[in-house]
């Protein structure tokens, strides 16, 4: 019997938090970069993605998606999110841009 297939976390991660910056009402993810990390014990990967919000609003929409964020439960077979968190925001006249950081860990 074989386990969870491992894929790449990064590219899951993207897709999970653009699936759910989506219900909230978030453009797109217009910069994404992620870097190998590991400590003494765990390896894993840092990730950093740029979201575009645009129209009105913004604030509440990444306050809402920061809290989502918080609670959500990743589904990255092979991987686990050790932390994820809304890092910056700026607004701009047309809408808000936000930076989300996280730290995946290579499970088993």
């Amino acid at each position: 019997m074989t386990g969870p297939r491992r894929g790449d976390p990064h590219r899951m991660l993207m897709q999970a938090v653009r699936e759910r910056a989506e219900r909230d009402g978030i453009a797109r993810i217009v910069a994404n970069s992620s870097e190998a990390w590991a400590s003494a014990t765990f390896r894993g990967a840092r990730h950093n993605l740029s979201l575009q919000l645009e129209g009105d609003g913004g604030d509440d929409r990444a306050t809402k998606l920061a809290a989502a964020l918080a609670i959500m439960e990743f589904r990255l077979p092979g991987h686990l999110v050790a932390d994820i968190a809304l890092t910056a925001r700026k607004t701009y006249a047309d809408g808000m841009a936000v930076e989300i950081e996280a730290l995946t860990l290579e499970d088993g």
